[in-house]
Parts: structure tokens; C-alpha cells; sequence
């Protein structure tokens, strides 16, 4: 992994941008398509604990089958020439919310709320398929800036996170080995983290927004042990009186020691933040509708389904915080047909009004007859006549330049057409030496 080495002959291993417990975070560009990535490697003394090993390729499957907006994709998986697991993920440019706060100091209740708000939507996806975080904490949030401007949050490190689909082996969830950040669990997790549900999550965001709001926890305790009493027994701190009044009710809400006081799921926990936010009804629709899995992109989804509970109605100067809970993956499945269907309809319409339409007979207007039709018309009729008497044929034609209409007397005129205009002179034609 030193700068300039090549990994699984696809990246080149660039500086170290982090390290943890387990791994460490280096930079890297892949070779044949020039993008920047990021490759978590799992430490050479960690690769030999079977345990964390598996852990390891837990979080790699896990974020594998997130791929929205507000969680940190992983894009490959593999082993180095030494055996040490490793996961490439996009790369990120930005700051972890911690870092944020311990900059600028506490964050304000709309900016807390549009943070939490996005991280629904994150965990929103993973609790969709089945996966709990159970490290949700500011320094898990990572701000990134999109390139409209805004500033998003990216959902990092599903290390520890428990999978409902898996079968994993039980030391995985044994609490006697310290994992993921005391300071952040619910009280059902330090008892027993193999148990947990997504309400715990609801707890950690609780907790998170507690300390952007003030850059404090809500329980203090010198030692694990004494922080784990806290939370199990201890009343949270109150928040100060300059976070508003709605805001604190949902804050207090997360932290309600069982369960089954919290907030059912993260839908309703955005649903109740959408009216502090500019546009929250929105994200609080996208949370919504990433709580429902997507079986047909991934079918390995298994166990009940999660069903997003109703939306908490709140309300600030007026505005509902109900939230509509139209999929809008289904809508806009449905959108074609629909719009195919209407326009066939309204073709059929139109056909049968034009076939049922009510018609005035018009008598069609006739054709002018032909000039050799005019000819005859205007023709003597034939006499009968000695043979001595009758004239070669080319006698009877007349010239053209002289041929009129004929008298009165004698004469058939021709059929006036009905409704037209008299037929005067005839013009001269030219009848060569046609015969009629």
C-alpha cells in the first residue's frame, strides 16, 4: 500500500487519508478509467482475527447493495498479494460533520434538521434491505458539496452494521468486545446488540443531533461503565432554550428509553423535521419512499418487508408536517402507460364524435361534360336521307373556327346543370378530324 505501488493491477495506491481500528483509508486512481477512489484495507494484525476479517466483508456486502444518493458506495472488492480484504469506494471531498462542529462550533436548527433529514434517506435504504447501522454519529456523516452547490450528506462505515438477511456467526454481535462508540447506542444495544432493531438508529440520530446543536452529549459518564448507567437510568440533558421549541420535542422523542416511545421508523422521524426545512416535505417524501425495498433491482432482499409507518403530523406557523407517501419509483414505472393510454383514448374520441357527427346532404357538383360530349349534344338529328343524297362524312364537319351553338328550332339544347350558371357561346376548338 505505499504511494505508487499498483493494487489487483486495476489502482494506483496514491497518500493515506485515514486510519482506524480495523483499516486504513488510502487514495488511489484506477488505471484504465483515470477516476479517483478510495480503498479501505483491512490492517495486516487485523487480517489474521477471523472475526473482524468477516466483519470486514460484512460491511463491504452491506454497503454493496446501497446505492443512493446519501450513502458512500463501495464499487469493488478483492484481496492484496498479502491476503489483507479490501473494498473500493467513491471517493469523497468534504468533512465529516464532527470535524464541522468542532470548527465552526454548534450547528442551527434548520442546518441540524436539512443534515438529519438527508441521513434519513441513507439510512432509510439500508434499513429497507434489512440493514441496521448501530454507528450512526456525527463522524459517520460526511458533508460533501454536489456540483449544483449543495451540500450533502454521505452515509459512511457500515462496520458494525446487522444484517437481517445473512446468517452470521453469534461472536459477531458479542457484546464483551467493545465495538462502535458507547456514547451513541441506545440502551437496548449496550444490553444486547444482537437484538437490535432499526429503532436504535432513530436513538443515534437523536444523540447526533443533540451534540450539533450544542457540541455536547446528552449522557456523560468518566468511564464506558459509568456512561452505560446514564443511559440505561439518567433523564437526557435539556437542550438550551435558543433551539426551537419543535425541535427539541423531536430531539427528546429519539431518546426515549423504550422502544416503543420513539419514533416507529426514520420516515416518521423525517416526516417530523420536513417543516423546519425549506423543502423538507420533499427529502421527508424521499425517506419515505426508500424505506419500501426495490425487489426488482435487488432480489436478494429477504424477511419482512418494512412497512413505512404514517406521518407524524406536526406542525410549525401552520405548516403540516404530513408527508405524502407516493413511491416514486411506481410513478414514474406507471407514468408511459398512462400517458399512451390517454393519448389512444383521445384518438377514439375524436373518431367517434367525427363518424357520429351529424351531415347535411349536399348534392356533389358534377364535372363539366367533355367537348365531344358537347358536340353531340349539340348535333342536327340524323334524317333519313336517299343514298344519292348523303354527302361523304368529312362534308358534315364543320370548321372549327365556325362552330356555334345551334338555333332554337330543331335543336335538343343541351342539359342546363342544376344550380349552374348558363352556357353561352362555345368556344373555338380544334376538332381535327374526329367523327361523331
Amino acid at each position: 500500500m505505499d504511494p505508487g505501488s499498483t493494487l489487483a493491477g486495476r489502482y494506483r495506491v496514491g497518500r493515506t487519508l485515514g486510519r482506524g481500528g480495523m483499516g486504513i483509508v488510502v487514495e488511489a486512481t484506477h488505471l484504465q478509467l483515470g477516476t479517483p477512489v478510495a480503498i479501505k484495507v483491512l490492517r495486516s494484525d487485523a487480517a489474521d482475527d477471523p472475526e473482524l476479517v468477516e466483519r470486514f466483508m460484512r460491511e463491504a456486502r452491506s454497503a454493496a447493495r446501497l446505492r443512493g444518493e446519501h450513502v458512500c458506495r463501495v464499487t469493488d472488492f478483492g484481496t492484496t498479494e498479502d491476503g489483507a480484504p479490501f473494498m473500493v469506494m467513491e471517493y469523497l471531498e468534504g468533512e465529516d460533520l464532527m470535524s464541522v462542529v468542532d470548527r465552526n462550533g454548534p450547528l442551527d436548527a434548520t442546518q441540524t434538521a436539512t443534515y438529519i433529514l438527508q441521513a434519513c434517506i441513507g439510512v432509510a435504504e439500508a434499513h429497507a434491505l434489512g440493514i441496521v447501522h448501530r454507528d450512526l454519529k456525527p463522524g459517520n456523516l460526511f458533508v460533501v458539496k454536489q456540483p449544483d452547490g449543495r451540500r450533502s450528506i454521505k452515509l459512511l462505515d457500515f462496520g458494525i452494521a446487522k444484517s437481517r438477511g445473512g446468517t452470521v456467526d453469534g461472536r459477531l454481535t458479542n457484546t464483551t468486545k467493545a465495538m462502535g462508540s458507547p456514547a451513541y447506542m441506545s440502551p437496548e444495544q449496550l444490553k444486547a446488540a444482537a437484538t437490535v432493531d432499526s429503532r436504535s438508529d432513530v436513538w443515534s440520530l437523536g444523540v447526533t443531533m443533540f451534540e450539533l446543536l450544542t457540541e455536547h452529549r446528552p449522557f456523560k459518564g468518566d468511564t464506558p461503565y459509568e456512561l452505560a448507567i446514564a443511559i440505561a437510568g439518567e433523564t437526557p440533558a435539556p437542550l438550551p432554550a435558543s433551539v426551537p421549541e419543535e425541535l427539541s420535542r423531536i430531539v427528546m422523542r429519539c431518546l426515549e428509553k423504550d422502544p416503543d416511545r420513539r419514533y416507529r421508523d426514520v420516515a416518521e422521524l423525517a416526516a417530523a423535521l420536513a417543516p423546519l426545512v425549506k423543502h423538507g416535505r420533499d427529502l421527508a417524501a424521499q425517506a419515505k419512499a426508500a424505506l419500501v425495498p426495490d425487489t426488482a433491482t435487488d432480489p436478494d432482499v429477504s424477511g419482512p418487508r418494512p412497512e413505512p409507518s404514517p406521518a407524524t403530523l406536526t406542525t410549525l406557523r401552520g405548516a403540516s408536517g404530513s408527508v405524502d407517501a407516493t413511491d416514486a419509483r411506481r410513478r414514474s414505472r406507471w407514468l408511459l402507460p398512462l400517458s399512451l393510454g390517454a393519448v389512444v383514448a383521445l384518438a377514439a374520441g375524436g373518431v367517434w364524435w367525427w363518424s357520429s357527427r351529424p351531415t347535411t346532404d349536399v348534392e356533389p357538383a358534377q364535372a363539366p361534360p367533355s367537348i365531344d360530349a358537347i358536340a353531340v349534344d349539340a348535333a342536327v338529328p340524323a334524317v333519313e336521307t336517299p343514298d344519292a343524297m348523303v354527302e361523304p362524312a368529312d362534308a358534315m364537319v364543320p370548321d372549327a373556327t365556325e362552330l356555334t351553338a345551334p338555333s332554337d328550332a330543331g335543336v335538343d339544347k343541351p342539359k342546363k346543370r342544376r344550380g349552374g350558371k348558363k352556357r353561352g357561346r362555345l368556344p373555338a376548338q380544334d376538332l381535327g378530324s374526329s367523327r361523331y
